[in-house]
């Protein structure tokens, strides 16, 4: 009877255990890459770059599945990098309902709240392409990692350099074959032969730099660059999604997180890719002295350096802010739910950010706290649940926050252990004033708490 006993007490804890500290399973993220990625350029290969600019052998994949313990996905677009945003927005709604199911089986049936996209680059308009054409079900929020959001005008160059080649060197030979085979009108042939030539020798230096530079100008021979047909401002891309999101049912009002970087040296906007189209031009006249290219050129230097932004397009681009020719991003007309993080960072190294990218998976929680007494209002955001702590210890299992909130014994201490990522325990001293803001640090991750002495200022009550 005695061992009944036991394991009817036994079962009795193991429920108990189970119903006040259920077992939390994480949203899975969806590793979304950008133009240029590859198989062997991407996030199961890229290192993680750390804030203070230091390198290490780390790859962003295996943190986040194997010390943040994150269900992340990630898979490699078509057209090596260089494929059309609308194939892969479309391709990404495969992905979406490949990875749910299997989330479930690992977790069981029914498990599966929504995905959070992690949108590097042209990732992010992918990404818009598909809210917009499948709608938000499956997506509590967008990251978007320096997005071209108002499309990118490197994309002018980028083009010009992969299809220069193979457009200006077989109208070369074409035009010297007429001048050949029609003498009387060599001088007009001639003349657009020496045009033909000048362009593709100025596109194909142009696509030697992008071949052997790591910013990925030129796809394979063998693949079509779709990717900068798009990315023009101008392009049916944009004009088609600006349409489909124009669409008030097709309006996602999910959560964003913009992340734009202004490290680049040398940017090009608009009136930048207007100057280097000059150049094109000029380049193209026959018998030109290549002298008079040298005022454009330091025009098209000084104006690209002037311009903020992060290498391959312009803040204003990537915020959604730049209202030419169509206006601005929606999200940003609407003032939707939508987080802007301003930072230094050039468009290569922004996706081994690994802190930028967990720093945008949640929401910070707020803690109120009145110091006369252990009655403790806790505020889960998203969730904005309030519960007040009565009991030393209670277990809050969010949506998407984890937490074990224990009262110290006096007035103002409060410990707080985070479990989402990994397990770590702190101590949180706060400090004797009316009210205030305090800053601690999680695993991996920066939260903000809010306390006040006075229980009518605390948020929400």
């Amino acid at each position: 009877m005695k061992v009944i006993r036991y394991l009817i007490l036994i079962l009795t804890f193991l429920f108990i255990n189970n119903l006040l500290f259920p077992k939390y399973i994480p949203d899975p993220v969806l590793l979304i890459h950008g133009r240029g990625m590859k198989d062997d350029s991407n996030w199961n290969t890229i290192n993680l770059r750390k804030a203070d600019g230091t390198e290490t052998n780390d790859k962003i994949l295996d943190l986040l599945i194997n010390e943040y313990k994150i269900p992340t996905y990630y898979n490699i677009f078509s057209g090596e990098g260089f494929g059309s945003i609308r194939n892969w927005g479309d391709e990404l709604n495969n992905w979406v309902a490949d990875y749910k199911n299997y989330y479930e089986s690992i977790y069981g049936g029914g498990s599966f709240r929504k995905f959070r996209f992690v949108s590097y680059s042209a990732g992010g308009l992918a990404s818009r392409w598909y809210l917009a054409n499948y709608g938000s079900s499956y997506v509590d929020r967008l990251l978007t990692l320096n997005t071209p959001h108002q499309g990118a005008y490197l994309a002018v160059i980028g083009r010009f350099a992969s299809e220069g080649p193979k457009i200006f060197f077989p109208l070369t030979v074409v035009y010297t074959g007429l001048s050949i085979a029609f003498p009387l009108a060599a001088p007009m042939y001639l003349a657009a032969a020496e045009a033909s030539a000048n362009l593709f020798a100025m596109s194909f230096i142009l696509s030697i730099v992008g071949i052997s530079s790591s910013v990925g100008l030129i796809p394979p021979p063998v693949i079509s660059n779709e990717m900068d047909r798009d990315l023009v401002p101008l392009s049916g891309f944009f004009i088609d999604l600006k349409v489909k999101e124009s669409n008030e049912a097709n309006r996602q009002k999910i959560k964003y997180h913009i992340v734009t970087g202004n490290g680049g040296i040398f940017n090009i906007g608009r009136f930048e890719a207007g100057l280097f189209l000059a150049i094109v031009g000029t380049t193209a006249i026959p018998g030109i002295n290549y002298s008079v290219l040298i005022p454009q050129v330091i025009a098209l230097g000084v104006f690209g350096i002037l311009l903020e932004g992060d290498l391959a397009s312009p803040i204003t681009s990537q915020s959604g802010e730049d209202a030419f020719p169509y206006g601005k991003w929606y999200v940003r007309e609407n003032n939707y739910d939508i987080h802007i993080k301003k930072t230094n960072e050039n468009h290569l190294d922004v996706a081994r950010r690994l802190d930028l990218i967990i720093d945008s998976l949640d929401d910070p929680s707020s803690l109120a706290v009145e110091n006369s007494n252990t009655l403790t209002a806790v505020k889960m955001e998203p969730d904005g649940a309030y519960i007040n702590i009565q009991h030393p210890i209670i277990h809050i299992d969010g949506s998407c926050d984890d937490y074990l909130i224990q009262w110290m014994g006096d007035n103002d201490r409060i410990r707080l252990h985070y479990d989402k990522f990994s397990n770590i325990d702190e101590v949180i001293k706060l400090k004797s004033t009316e009210e205030g803001v305090f800053d601690y640090q999680r695993a991996g991750d920066v939260g903000r708490g809010w306390f006040s002495q006075d229980k009518n200022k605390r948020k929400g009550v």
